[in-house]
């Protein structure tokens, strides 16, 4: 129970993280590259989030 406690703390911190990076994205597109690259790597991270919680269940 505490795992998923703690997997839903950096599911929401990951998320919130991502919305900073997007609005930072869409205000000026000099930062795109930058952008797109941290979100990738947010997205194979959420894959695995859901992998791990998957297993969990």
């Amino acid at each position: 129970m505490l795992s998923l406690l703690g997997f839903g703390i950096i599911a929401t911190f990951l998320s919130f993280q991502v919305g900073l990076w997007d609005n930072y994205c869409h205000d000026d597109y000099s930062h795109f590259n930058e952008c797109y690259f941290i979100l990738e790597s947010y997205h194979k991270k959420e894959a695995d989030y859901h992998k791990a919680i998957g297993s969990h269940m």
